[in-house]
């Protein structure tokens, strides 16, 4: 990596750090992994992923999404029937918060 990318990345964990904690929404991919572990080394403990299941997000995705997260030791919220905007899909679930169901994973 250049100085650049070193001096964006130092900038990135001192974003992080200053927050205190983090709910980072993780899709498993090469962004949100990337931005989860950052958050991780930065915050510890006080980080969480959450996803937000939807018909086209594919059950293997989350379950690898939910398997990085118990390899990393971080906290996943699996946020089932969550409303994302995605083909305007209806509510999977009315049983938790806000009306949607969630799963935790510690």
């Amino acid at each position: 990596m250049n100085s650049a990318a070193w001096g964006k990345l130092a900038a990135l964990r001192a974003e992080l750090c200053g927050l205190g904690s983090a709910a980072i929404a993780f899709s498993g991919g090469v962004d949100s992994t990337f931005l989860l572990r950052v958050a991780k080394e930065g915050l510890g403990g006080r980080v969480v992923a959450v996803t937000a299941r939807s018909r086209s997000f594919p059950a293997r995705e989350l379950e690898a999404a939910a398997a990085f997260c118990r390899a990393e030791g971080v906290e996943h919220v699996d946020l089932q029937g969550y409303r994302t905007g995605s083909m305007n899909e209806p509510l999977l679930s009315a049983s938790g918060p806000a009306g949607h169901a969630t799963t935790r994973t510690p």
